[in-house]
């Protein structure tokens, strides 16, 4: 799990709206069953909603930071990796409970 949260840490690809298990295990030079299962066992967790932590965390730091206010909402969600602007708002009330908008007017600077 070291090797696999690295990578992905490292190189952002989880910044990638089509990222893949198998992209990943290419990269990794690992069976993509192998990395699920790691995942699943060590996180608890499937890799989408581990791909999706990532990018609501840093979201969560786009938001807070003052670069931000040249971006939309929409435009973080796809910084970070979404595909669109409701699978950005429902993975991120998700994992924080409130709405991006809430979370960026709350950490205002």
């Amino acid at each position: 799990m070291k090797e696999i949260d690295k990578y992905v840490k490292e190189s952002e690809c989880f910044t990638q709206k089509e990222l893949t298990i198998i992209d990943l295990a290419e990269n990794l030079n690992v069976h993509p069953k192998r990395i699920s299962t790691t995942i699943n066992s060590v996180l608890c967790q499937n890799f989408n909603n581990y791909i999706n932590e990532l990018r609501i965390k840093k979201a969560q730091a786009l938001l807070k930071s003052k670069s931000s206010k040249k971006l939309s909402i929409e435009g973080i969600g796809q910084e970070v990796g979404f595909q669109s602007k409701s699978a950005f708002y429902s993975a991120f009330k998700k994992f924080t409970g409130t709405t991006p908008t809430k979370y960026k007017e709350k950490n205002r600077l």
